[in-house]
């Protein structure tokens, strides 16, 4: 990626990090105000005028609305957001809707309650498919990217060799650096 494309995502994501930090300071939304006015400009002169949407000038409220309103985390609506969308998952019959997800509000309820009484796999403490780590599959030459888990397509396992995955390495960074 180029220099100047990564620096303003890296400036977007240090706005958001900082405008979603548990403490704020009405000081910071002053400058972040003023820095995320910077970064959009700094955007513009590489993007297209289509990716600047609704969403994108959105940015430039932010720090305000956290100024009037306090930290993020206190009215953030992603928890929320994220229990609809499984209750729209229980939805089975069309023409009541209200009635399905009240039967799938009802179902994770008494899942959860038997859950604590209940000992062994159940769904909220089932260990995910990809956890377990494959026999005989040590690989030394990369101490930080061990083989765990279990492949999604096909039975064929390849083990490579130092030197074959450091061309294969170098090969990746040559291309990424492009």
């Amino acid at each position: 990626m180029p220099e100047i494309v990564s620096a303003g995502v890296i400036r977007v994501s240090n706005f958001f990090k900082k405008i979603c930090s548990p403490v704020i300071r009405i000081s910071d939304m002053e400058d972040l105000e003023a820095d995320i006015a910077e970064t959009l400009s700094l955007l513009e002169t590489i993007f297209l005028p289509s990716f600047f949407d609704i969403m994108v000038h959105l940015m430039v409220h932010l720090p305000a609305q956290a100024r009037i309103a306090g930290p993020v985390h206190f009215r953030s609506m992603w928890p929320v957001e994220r229990y609809l969308m499984r209750l729209k998952g229980s939805v089975h019959t069309k023409s009541h809707p209200e009635g399905s997800i009240v039967e799938g509000s009802l179902f994770y309820e008494s899942l959860t309650l038997c859950s604590r009484y209940l000992h062994g796999e159940i769904q909220l403490n089932q260990q995910f498919r990809n956890d377990e780590v494959l026999q005989g599959e040590n690989c030394n030459t990369t101490p930080f990217l061990y083989n765990i888990g279990r492949g999604l397509a096909g039975k064929c396992a390849v083990s490579l060799d130092h030197k074959t995955w450091l061309q294969a390495h170098r090969y990746v960074c040559s291309t990424m650096a492009i």
